[in-house]
Order: C-alpha cells, then sequence, then structure tokens
C-alpha cells in the first residue's frame, strides 16, 4: 500500500543501514522511514551477534516496523494534493493521477472487508495530558480475506485493521472539508531554462548538497554532473605504520625498513590505481575545476630514513601520474600542491592549462634543471594563472620560494606565508629570477606573512628597486606581517622604492617604533594612498593605527584578514565610522599626514588603541613633538 509506484518492496528491503540514511529525503515521512530502518538494521545486527537463529532473524525482517510510514505517505500524499501542501516530490498530474486511481481501486475492496466486521468495541482512555482518547477495537471473522486483502494492497504486519480503519476514516473526513479541485502544481523547477539551473547548482554551497539536488531527476543529474565532480584531491597518504608494534616484536631496524617499503608500494599502487580510474572517465576529468594533489609520506620517510632506500621509479610514476590528471583537467582554474616535487612533466601540464587562474604550493620544491629551461625559454610561462600562494619549506637546500614565480608571466596576486615559528631569512630571489622575470610589473597585490624578518625586507627592496628601473611597477596593496619588531629605518629603503608605484592601500603589521619619521616617509613616497594601518609591537605591547582617507575602492585589502583571506574582495564600503582615541597626539598625526598628502577629498579616520603602561611623561612628549609638526 504505497504512494506511488516507485515504493519497490525489494528495492528498499535491500538498503543497508549507511545506505538508508544517505539518500536525500524527497517525499513525505521519508526522513523517518529510513531513521526506523537505520535502528532495525542495527537490532538485527546485534541479534546476530547474539547468537540468534536464522528463523528469528527472518520474523523480525518480515515485521518490518518501518513500513507503516508508507501507509502514512499514502494518505498523506493524497491529502497533501488537495491542502496544497505536499513534499519535494511536487504536486504534479500525473502523480495525482496515479493516486487517485489507487484510491478509487482501493476503497471497494476496503468496504467489502469492511462487511465481515461483526461488532466494534469502543474503549477510552486518558492521556499523559488527562486527555480522554477512544479507540475503536473491530473484530474480523473473516481471517482469510483479510489475509487476502492485506497481500493484495501490500499491507505491512504492523498496520492492524483498527489502524486502517483511521487512515481511511480520517482522510474522508478531511477531503469533505477541503475544495474538491487538487491543487496541481503548475511550474516547475525543471521548467526553468538550463542556465538558470546551472547557475543555482554554482551557488549550491558544497559537493554533497550537489550530488543530494541532482538525485531528484535525470535533467537535474545531467546537469549537476560538472559540478559533483568538480574538485577532487588526491593523497598520497601516509600508511598507518604500526612502529610500536614491530619493535616490540623484537624486529631490527632494518626488517622494520622492509616492511615499510612494502606498505609504500602497495599505498603507490593504490594511487595509480584511483589515478587511472579517474583518466578513463572523461566525464569526471572534463568536470574538474579544483584539484588538490598531495603527498604525506614526507615527514615519515625522514623518520625511518627511507628516502634513499626508496626504488628509482618510485616518484617517477607517481609524478607521471599527477601529469597526467592535470594533462586531463582541460578546465582547471584552481591547482593546489602539497609536498610535491615539480617534474618537468608536472611543471608542462600545469602551464598548458587554458584556463588556470590560481596555484598554490606548499612546502614544494622545483629542480634547478627544470629552472634553467624556464629562464632559456624552453618552457613557457603560463600567462593565465593571476594568483599564487607559497609557502616555503624551512630547510634552505630545498630552493627558494621564489622560485615558483617564474611559472607564472601575468600574476596579479602573490602571497607568501610563512611559518610563524620560521625564524629563518627566506632564500634571496636568485639573479636569474630577477633578471628574467618582470614581476613587479604585473603585479597588483601582495601579502608576505606572518613571520617576516628584517633580512627579506632588504632582499623585497632591492628587488623592487631594480624592478622600477626596468618596467614602471603597478603595485596597489601591500602587506608585510612579522611576529617581531622590524625597526622604522629598515621600512624606510622600501618606501622610498615604492615612490614610483600606485600604492593605495599598505598594512605594516610589526614595526617596533611606528615614529612620525616613518608617517613622514609614507605621506611623501605614497601620495595616492587610500588606506594605511600600522601595528606597532614592543616587545609584549602593541599599538594598532588605522587611517583611511575618501571611501574604500573594491578589492581593499583587509588589514586583519587571516590566512588565505589577505585580499578581501567585497565591494568597498561607501564611509568609516569615526571612533575617536584617546591617545592625545593621534587627531594631530591624522593632521599632519593629510596635510603632507594634499588632498582635498574627504577624510574619515578609523582607529584602536590597545592599553599599554606608559607614563605621562612620555605622553606630554609625544604631545609637545605633535603640536611643533603642526605648526611647521
Amino acid at each position: 500500500m504505497y504512494s506511488d509506484s516507485s515504493d519497490s518492496e525489494t528495492e528498499l528491503d535491500s538498503w543497508k543501514t549507511a545506505s538508508a540514511c544517505r539518500w536525500p529525503h524527497l517525499r513525505l515521512h521519508d526522513k523517518d522511514e529510513s531513521h526506523e530502518k537505520c535502528e532495525e538494521w542495527k537490532r538485527m545486527d546485534e541479534m546476530k551477534r547474539n547468537g540468534a537463529g536464522t528463523d528469528q532473524i527472518q520474523q523480525r525482517e518480515k515485521k518490518g516496523d518501518y513500513r507503516i510510514y508508507r501507509v502514512q505517505r499514502f494518505f498523506d500524499s493524497l491529502k497533501g494534493f488537495y491542502t496544497g501542501s505536499l513534499d519535494l516530490t511536487g504536486r504534479h498530474l500525473h502523480r495525482f493521477e496515479a493516486l487517485l486511481s489507487r484510491w478509487n481501486a482501493f476503497l471497494p475492496d476496503f468496504d467489502e472487508l469492511s462487511s465481515t466486521i461483526d461488532s466494534c468495541e469502543v474503549k477510552e482512555s486518558l492521556s499523559c495530558t488527562g486527555q480522554t482518547l477512544t479507540c475503536a477495537e473491530y473484530k474480523v471473522n473473516d481471517a482469510a480475506k483479510w489475509e487476502q486483502f492485506k497481500k493484495k494492497w501490500r499491507v505491512p504486519k504492523v498496520v492492524t485493521y483498527d489502524k486502517l480503519v483511521t487512515y481511511v476514516k480520517t482522510l474522508q473526513e478531511e477531503l469533505q472539508k477541503l475544495p474538491s479541485i487538487p491543487k496541481i502544481q503548475q511550474l516547475c523547477l525543471v521548467d526553468l531554462p538550463a542556465e538558470l539551473l546551472d547557475s543555482i547548482f554554482a551557488s549550491v554551497s558544497g559537493t554533497k548538497e550537489a550530488k543530494s539536488f541532482s538525485s531528484t531527476c535525470k535533467l537535474l543529474r545531467e546537469i549537476g554532473i560538472p559540478f559533483i565532480f568538480s574538485i577532487q584531491t588526491i593523497t598520497l597518504d601516509m600508511p598507518n605504520w604500526p612502529i610500536s608494534k614491530w619493535m616490540a616484536e623484537n624486529k631490527t631496524m632494518e626488517e622494520i625498513r622492509e616492511l615499510a617499503l612494502a606498505e609504500l608500494d602497495l599505498r603507490k599502487h593504490r594511487l595509480l590505481t584511483n589515478v587511472e580510474f579517474l583518466l578513463s572517465k572523461p566525464v569526471i576529468c572534463g568536470s574538474l575545476r579544483c584539484l588538490s594533489i598531495n603527498n604525506s609520506l614526507t615527514s615519515y620517510l625522514r623518520e625511518l630514513e627511507l628516502n634513499n632506500s626508496l626504488p628509482g621509479d618510485f616518484y617517477r610514476q607517481i609524478g607521471k601520474a599527477f601529469a597526467d590528471i592535470i594533462r586531463h583537467s582541460k578546465i582547471l582554474t584552481r591547482l593546489s600542491f602539497s609536498n610535491v616535487d615539480v617534474t618537468e612533466d608536472i611543471l608542462q601540464s600545469v602551464v598548458s592549462l587554458p584556463h588556470l587562474v590560481e596555484l598554490s604550493m606548499t612546502l614544494c620544491s622545483v629542480p634547478e634543471q627544470v629552472l634553467e629551461k624556464v629562464f632559456s625559454g624552453e618552457i613557457t610561462p603560463s600567462p593565465t594563472i593571476l594568483n599564487l600562494e607559497l609557502q616555503n619549506r624551512q630547510d634552505a637546500s630545498e630552493g627558494s620560494v621564489w622560485d615558483f614565480i617564474a611559472f607564472c608571466s601575468n600574476l596579479r596576486t602573490l602571497s607568501i606565508f610563512r611559518d610563524s615559528h620560521d625564524f629563518n631569512d627566506l632564500p634571496a630571489p636568485s639573479d636569474m629570477l630577477i633578471q628574467h622575470h618582470k614581476l613587479f610589473s604585473t603585479l597588483r597585490r601582495m601579502y608576505i606573512g606572518p613571520q617576516l624578518n628584517p633580512m627579506d625586507i632588504i632582499d623585497l627592496t632591492q628587488w623592487i628597486h631594480l624592478s622600477a628601473m626596468q618596467a614602471p611597477l603597478q603595485i596597489t596593496h601591500l602587506k608585510l606581517t612579522t611576529s617581531i619588531c622590524i625597526e622604522d629605518r629598515l621600512l624606510f629603503p622600501l618606501l622610498d622604492a615604492l615612490r614610483s608605484t600606485p600604492l593605495q592601500v599598505l598594512v605594516l603589521d610589526g614595526v617596533s617604533n611606528g615614529s612620525f619619521d616613518l608617517f613622514d616617509r609614507i605621506a611623501v613616497n605614497c601620495p595616492r594612498l587610500l588606506g594605511l594601518t600600522v601595528n606597532r609591537r614592543e616587545i609584549s605591547q602593541r599599538h594598532h593605527y588605522r587611517l583611511v582617507i575618501g571611501p574604500m575602492p573594491p578589492g581593499n585589502m583587509h588589514p586583519t584578514s587571516p590566512g588565505s583571506n589577505v585580499w578581501n574582495t567585497s565591494p568597498g564600503t561607501s564611509g568609516l565610522t569615526h571612533r575617536r582615541c584617546h591617545r592625545p597626539h593621534y587627531d594631530i598625526l591624522k593632521k599632519s599626514l593629510c596635510q603632507r598628502l594634499n588632498t582635498p577629498r574627504d577624510v574619515s579616520m578609523t582607529g584602536e588603541y590597545r592599553p599599554m603602561k606608559i607614563s605621562w611623561t612620555i605622553h606630554i612628549i609625544l604631545l609637545i613633538r605633535s603640536l611643533c609638526i603642526a605648526l611647521l
């Protein structure tokens, strides 16, 4: 006794616990039925573990308490067409006609069965709320006819004749109160144009939701396939090596290495099999937009000193598999690597992608011979990559993090993330890179942090200065962050080098002094500045200043954005509220800096002052100095 022909007894009974819980709930009572079925399978598994016989398990399976929801779905679905409130499958005419035909065939059989009922006993009981409940108990004289009725209409054992009478009478009473004309749905989701359905899929938050959405019908499945397979992650995962168990068995280090190598070979074979499967499915490769390739073995290989014990073709085969999957993903827009050695084959695949916009390299390295081929012109850099994210390795022998810039000839945004516990200097950019790559002639936004060392600033200053002599600089947003104190005098040459840039937003997070000389340099060298943030650190003490002149433009840099959200691409604000800072010289600093910028535009200023222990003598000295500068 089901709401439509899709309720197949065999199909539903074949569900397992996990699969019964993962299907999207589209019809009435689907969620309750799925939950009850999961619980039923758990109870049956527990009976098997307790040694229950086959007959007991089969009897329990035939009972199927969850099947009561199918009977309720039949009556409630028919009622929903008249109330105008149904489920996610919609109030379609063909579905209503199927339900009405089944209802019209059911009623005569039910009335014929009712003629065999001789007596009806009504019992009253009190509910937990104190209400009086009436319950009718019917006596069926013709048991054979009742069994025949249940078999024809597939009435589950959990539904008694008393419950069936209640469902029928309730529906008949409701239909008498409701309008006689059903409310058929006039517009369906699939009636929308394909481009709108494509936009709906694009607005879905994740792959899981896209899978649920595409499970509703064949049309949405066809449209949703590119979104379902748009994100993929390929990982050479770390094995769960039972090293402690091997050592407890008194195995030698050589034996442990042999066992580990066998496990590594198994992991490699599994990864190659997965890549081969993806390559055999053009639909998947043709839908990939975001691809992540990770190698999680590095630390474990170093721990067991297995780097020199691996076969020569171990990483060669893996690198070839990575290159193949990249080469066949023609519409990739974002690609990320983690702990991967970028071979020539991989690089050729990356630069050949016609739609790649974002590239992320985390703890990766590139051989020198590959870089030489890039600089010599044998490998052409990608003109489509606009955003590059880098994270350097602490071991400088692995190469410089700047080397990956050579892969991109038209870079717009560069973000270099450093470990906050890494106090080593960044390896300086090579002379070949500075000579052959005009980074700052195309770069608009740049971020280095959260650990920037003084030597890094010197190298960056020299590079910007040399680039300014070769071509006009285009950088408009610059953010430098460090957890140590950077003296103002180290920033003066950098600000001088930025004189010829159209800089609009500047963030200096971690200066030690924050002197007026620093602000004077900023005012002189950055006349087009629209946003300025200076975070001052003095051991554990910190000040935070922020100056905003005029409305912030679209694509502004948010000074406190963490991690990957360094650049704020949301529309700019039309104005910022004024929160007055209680430092005596703050407003005078604002006036002095704005006068040096020589701008007639409206000036708004926001500031946050984080209190520190400071004597009033220092306050008075700062106030006198500010007044002198203002009078000049």
